[in-house]
């Protein structure tokens, strides 16, 4: 009859053996490192810094939207924007929200001009007090940002090109 033994395979598996708690401790500091960086490539930090939403917001919100910003970050459904009177709020998913805290631009601050990436329709976002960052949204729910913006505040539209 043969018997399975795990058997130690040096030193690491031994201080993995004594410690379980490294290897979640370490993904969890390994997300948070990822999502800061990203938040301070594309630019969100900044934005966030300019334009903190402080407190919840209450108005219309759109779930599960997706962004592209500076340096081609992409977010991929884990974002929700939402509008009313004070302004337009993006917040990202809690599991992601490291150094993403939510952001809530007033409408007076904001420039919503309609274009085209690659073969895609959509918004660019530009924001008056980060004039580097911007950020393009999908047709649908640029179009729902300017009916919003429209309805509470008037977002200042840049001309149509082309």
């Amino acid at each position: 009859m043969m018997m399975l033994a795990f058997a130690s395979k040096g030193p690491v598996d031994d201080f993995l053996r004594a410690n379980p708690w490294v290897v979640p401790v370490f993904v969890v500091l390994w997300v948070w490192l990822i999502m800061n960086f990203a938040a301070w490539l594309s630019g969100w930090s900044q934005l966030a810094s300019r334009y903190p939403a402080n407190g919840p917001f209450e108005g219309t919100k759109w779930r599960f939207q997706s962004a592209m910003t500076r340096y081609m970050t992409h977010y991929n459904n884990c974002l929700t924007f939402g509008a009313n009177a004070q302004g337009l709020y993006i917040s990202m998913l809690v599991l992601f929200r490291p150094g993403h805290p939510p952001i809530l631009a007033p409408w007076s601050d904001i420039t919503l001009e309609a274009k085209q990436r690659w073969w895609m329709p959509g918004y660019e976002l530009r924001f008056q007090q980060c004039p580097g960052i911007s950020m393009w949204v999908r047709q649908e729910l640029g179009d729902k940002i300017r009916r919003a913006s429209q309805e509470t505040a008037g977002i200042r539209l840049a001309p149509q090109v082309g």
